[in-house]
């Protein structure tokens, strides 16, 4: 597989078809809730106030998040969540490149100057690579250790 193979598309809760939120709500599902064995409630009214950001490769979902505008889960900062990968198009760069993409969204399309998010503890290294920096104590959440994160665009 190559990256270029990956077809970036970018929506509001509203223009996302039946089809698309059925994929999105069960890759979730796949890789928090069956993989990473965190309960908790994936259908949360948030997705009606984010934009997703989809990878394909051809009509299979293979990365997604959930993007937000300043002043919805943080107050001076863009955020974003439900970052995934599905595990067969992982170590193949799809990660490095959907976090591309997020920061195209969140600099582009939200004109955000700053990007806080909960990041899950072990991916704190990788959040690092970006620029990110932790702002406080670890925290569970879903079970599962999780940290705050900021990134000054």
């Amino acid at each position: 597989m190559n990256i270029r193979d990956i077809k970036w598309v970018v929506k509001s809760f509203n223009e996302l078809t039946s089809r698309e939120l059925y994929k999105i709500l069960h890759v979730r599902q796949e890789v928090f809730v069956l993989e990473l064995q965190g309960y908790y409630q994936d259908i949360d009214y948030q997705d009606q106030k984010a934009l997703h950001l989809l990878g394909f490769v051809k009509t299979e979902l293979v990365a997604y998040t959930r993007i937000f505008p300043q002043n919805i889960i943080f107050s001076k900062s863009a955020s974003f969540g439900r970052f995934l990968v599905v595990k067969e198009y992982r170590k193949e760069g799809v990660g490095h490149e959907l976090m591309e993409q997020t920061f195209q969204v969140v600099e582009g399309l939200l004109e955000a100057n700053a990007i806080e998010i909960e990041a899950q503890l072990y991916l704190k290294v990788f959040y690092e690579k970006y620029g990110f920096i932790m702002t406080g104590n670890s925290f569970i959440n879903a079970g599962i250790p999780h940290i705050i994160m900021k990134k000054d665009l």
